[in-house]
């Protein structure tokens, strides 16, 4: 007679318990962060569409504008000719021309040798196809976001399995720095989708090399760079990575890299030697990032940077700041995991060489000339993208690890997206885009002109006061006349008339003073400004800059017994 099967020790049973346990509890937890990354993918869609006429159209966006349309920075100085022009024909240039087409746009970037054609080309098809108004414009780059989102899933994906593309794709989707370029008529989003879009790519080929995968590689390789020079750095960045791969798969693969970056080099060469012929002349457009911060600056606008990809500090309410210490911890974290995991040598060397491509040679730039480029956040868009790759790493290795690990890398991962969520939700009714620095409010300035008397509103292009007077005309009624200066201040409009004085400077002030007749006076009537952490330029460049100051944004010349 057959004996019965011996039951299972306990400590058999135990063990079985224990794996379905860890099983039931993996499965939880993965369905709980898919929700999260669903729920931040939904609102960092709906942060980039939502309200995109809302926010000032700023001086960055109205010289891009220029660019998109084709004009030239001479078609902007000859209107400051000491005459009065109205507030439309200011306004043209940033408006479409049937007579400037795609070349006119090419040539009017030469004036800016650091930006690429890509993007303006792009803007100027898109305002031909759907309007050149504000929130259409703008559309274009929420566009571009959204995209980058779909590029952050596949690399995420490819770096870290399901976990790690849901993961990934919902940091981006809700990075403020992600959404703020996405609602912005500029290029830098398009860089961090390039930065997305290349990297895969470049794991496609790595893992499978074949013309079929090099070529799209080296498709966005071109794409990168006619985006924008600064995307050179992603290039270099990848040479690093396929070395990694070389070492792994053999020589091939390094090859393969070479021939690609080669083929992009060469297509690009040309523009890149067009733009260099004129580089020098654009010197004096970048000369406020040759400013030097003191350590101290550097100190507090690195805490505010690096804490940027999951939350934006640089509200009027500074005392949110305090969540960057979690933010900061978690990020160290994020990358002393990644010196260990995952052991996929080329996905560390992807992690890590994005994450410091960008910031390497902007940190020597300033060493070398005592200028703080390195904390300009849009010339950083490869680092941001590389610390969301190390975060997403480390809750993909949490994850996979199961138990409480899990659940920190679900709490971690919950709180990232609420940091994200609201500050789009701050930000939301904000007029000015939040910065580090003072901006003129030219809507509040234009509106308090629309409710005054009709009067010409004096302005002029001297010192950097000739963007913010291009933007004034958007907000401007069409009809206003504006009297448009360069640095000789023209004869006043006889008395009683009602003058308009548009950010003034010191010595227009006195100037102004001097000229004004007994009966009339000079008073300040708007101070319109957006001012949020304080400034942390040096004091000199400050006070260089007083013309911009709140009490200077909007003055008038009238009567004195009335008001305007």
């Amino acid at each position: 007679m057959r004996e019965p099967p011996a039951a299972p020790c306990r400590t058999e049973r135990d063990e079985a318990t224990a794996v379905v346990a860890r099983k039931r509890d993996g499965m939880v937890g993965a369905r709980t962060l898919a929700i999260i990354a669903l729920l931040a993918v939904a609102i960092g869609i709906v942060a980039r569409l939502d309200s995109l006429g809302h926010k000032l159209f700023w001086q960055d966006e109205a010289y891009a504008m220029l660019r998109i349309t084709g004009h030239e920075q001479a078609d902007l100085d000859r209107l400051f000719d000491g005459r009065t022009h109205p507030a439309s024909a200011l306004l043209a240039v940033d408006r479409l021309d049937a007579r400037r087409g795609l070349p006119a746009t090419l040539a009017s970037l030469r004036e800016e040798p650091q930006r690429g054609p890509l993007f303006y080309l792009t803007a100027r098809a898109w305002a031909a196809a759907f309007g050149d108004g504000v929130a259409r414009m703008r559309l274009l780059s929420a566009c571009v976001g959204i995209a980058g989102i779909g590029f952050a899933f596949l690399l995420g994906r490819r770096i870290a399995g399901r976990t790690g593309g849901a993961v990934l794709a919902a940091l981006v989707a809700i990075s403020p720095i992600e959404i703020r370029f996405s609602q912005q008529l500029r290029e830098y989003e398009a860089i961090a989708v390039a930065t997305l879009a290349s990297a895969w790519l470049l794991l496609r080929a790595i893992e499978r090399p074949s013309f079929a995968r090099w070529a799209p590689y080296a498709a966005s390789l071109i794409a990168g760079l006619f985006v924008s020079p600064l995307f050179g750095a992603v290039v270099v960045a990848h040479g690093v990575v396929a070395a990694a791969g070389a070492r792994r798969d053999g020589r091939a693969v390094f090859f393969g890299w070479c021939v690609a970056a080669a083929v992009a080099g060469a297509v690009f060469a040309p523009w890149l030697a067009g733009s260099l012929a004129t580089a020098s002349g654009h010197a004096k457009d970048i000369a406020w990032l040759r400013a030097p911060y003191s350590l101290e600056a550097y100190a507090v606008k690195w805490a505010f940077n690096a804490g940027a990809s999951f939350f934006d500090a640089e509200f009027a309410r500074v005392r949110y700041g305090v969540v960057l210490v979690p933010i900061l911890a978690l990020e160290a974290a994020a990358v002393l995991s990644a010196c260990v995991w995952p052991r996929d040598a080329v996905v560390r060397a992807l992690a890590f060489a994005t994450l410091s491509c960008s910031l390497i040679p902007l940190v020597a730039l300033d060493v070398a000339q005592g200028a703080h480029f390195e904390s300009v956040t849009r010339f950083q868009m490869p680092t941001w993208i590389g610390i969301d790759i190390v975060v997403a790493l480390l809750i993909a290795r949490a994850s996979a690890a199961g138990g409480n690990a899990a659940r920190a890398g679900t709490a971690a991962f919950a709180f990232l997206v609420a940091c994200g969520t609201f500050s789009a939700v701050c930000a939301r009714p904000y007029d000015l885009w939040w910065d580090d620095n003072e901006h003129l409010d030219e809507r509040a300035v234009g509106a308090a002109i629309a409710r005054g008397v009709p009067a010409p509103v004096l302005a002029t292009k001297d010192g950097s006061a000739e963007p913010y007077a291009l933007v004034l005309s958007r907000y401007l009624p069409a009809a206003t006349p504006m009297l448009l200066y360069g640095r000789v201040v023209p004869p006043l409009p006889p008395a009683p008339s009602w003058v308009y004085v548009f950010a003034p400077d010191a010595r227009v002030v006195g100037e102004l003073t001097r000229r004004v007749a007994p009966e009339r006076t000079l008073r300040n009537v708007s101070p319109a400004i957006g001012l949020t952490i304080p400034d942390l330029r040096a004091a000199r460049d400050a006070r260089a800059d007083a013309a911009l100051r709140s009490d200077n944004a909007l003055w008038s010349i009238g009567p004195r017994t009335l008001q305007p």
